[in-house]
């Protein structure tokens, strides 16, 4: 079982990560089309992932832009999964739920910690959606 980072060193307070968070589960629980949360291990930390849609159909992953969270895609996921599975990702460094490392921009770093969230996914081939930076 892999264990949730603590994010709260992304916030101002520990309130307003609670805060954040409570939103985020608020956002997830109400969402449209039934999903999962889960966590997969890499090198830069644990990465949370919401998982839901059509099981049989084409992959789709989601990439939030920087300072979200997966859950800025929670009013497409229900236009998405009749047709798609989905694959919400929480970037690393970024206001979700997965480890709060903060690699260098420039360089392999992200790239490499992508790579390894699809490889861990077991996710060969997918389509990618990507806002900002995401």
């Amino acid at each position: 079982m892999i264990t949730p980072s603590d994010n709260s060193s992304l916030y101002r307070s520990v309130e307003g990560c609670r805060q954040v968070m409570e939103h985020y589960d608020a956002t997830l629980r109400a969402m449209a089309a039934p999903c999962e949360a889960r966590y997969v291990e890499t090198r830069y930390g644990p990465t949370h992932v919401v998982i839901g849609g059509n099981e049989k159909g084409k992959c789709v992953v989601l990439w939030h832009g920087q300072n979200a969270n997966a859950m800025s895609w929670a009013h497409w996921v229900p236009a998405l999964a009749p047709t798609y599975r989905i694959y919400a990702v929480d970037v690393i460094g970024g206001m979700g739920k997965s480890a709060p490392s903060r690699p260098p921009k420039k360089g392999l770093a992200y790239g490499q910690w992508a790579a390894e969230v699809l490889e861990k996914l077991e996710l060969r081939r997918a389509n990618m959606i990507g806002a900002s930076q995401g």
